[in-house]
C-alpha cells in the first residue's frame, strides 16, 4: 500500500493560528522515494457542519509545490535554524480513487483510520449517505484532523 512519512513543526513562540491548526508546516516524503523531502506550509480555515462535520479549506503557501530538500536531516535542520519544534510524527498508509471531479483517499495512520472526499459538497453528501449503509460505526471529524491525530500521539 502506498504511503508517507509526515513530520509536523511549529514556532517554538506560537501565536493562536499555531496552536488551532490554522497555520501548518510539515516535512514529509513517500515511502518509495525518500529522497525528495518535501517542506509544506498551509494556512487552514474549517467550516463545521452538522453532517459531513469538519470541512477543511486549505491554502499552500507556494502554489508551484513543496520546497524540496535532499534529505530529512537537511529539512529538519533548516526548521530548527528557524527555531521551529517537532509536535508530531506519523506514518501514513493511504489509497486514493480518483474521479473526474472528485478523490476519496482512505488513510491509516496511529491505528486511526480516516476518509477524505475531495470534491463538491454534493459529492461529500453521496458518500455519507452510502456511508450510512455500512453496519461499523464511521463519525464525522469535530476538530481538525491533526488535532484528533495529535490527541492518541
Amino acid at each position: 500500500m502506498p504511503g508517507f512519512h509526515l513530520e509536523y513543526y511549529w514556532p517554538a513562540s506560537r501565536s493562536v493560528e499555531w496552536e488551532r491548526f490554522e497555520r501548518m508546516l510539515k516535512i514529509g516524503w513517500d515511502y518509495h522515494d525518500q529522497s525528495q523531502v518535501g517542506l509544506i506550509y498551509t494556512d487552514h480555515r474549517y467550516i463545521q457542519h452538522p453532517v459531513i462535520g469538519f470541512e477543511t479549506i486549505t491554502q499552500y503557501l507556494n502554489g508551484t509545490g513543496p520546497m524540496n530538500f535532499e534529505n530529512a536531516e537537511i529539512a529538519r535542520h533548516f526548521l530548527d535554524r528557524l527555531d521551529f519544534e517537532k509536535y508530531l510524527e506519523q506514518e501514513w498508509n493511504l489509497q486514493t480513487w480518483q474521479g473526474k471531479d472528485q478523490a476519496l483517499s482512505l488513510a491509516i495512520a496511529d491505528q486511526k483510520s480516516t476518509v477524505k472526499v475531495s470534491g463538491t459538497i454534493d459529492n461529500v453528501f453521496e458518500f455519507t449517505d452510502l456511508a450510512k449503509k455500512y453496519n461499523g460505526t464511521i463519525e464525522p471529524l469535530q476538530k481538525p484532523l491533526i488535532e484528533f491525530m495529535r490527541e492518541s500521539a
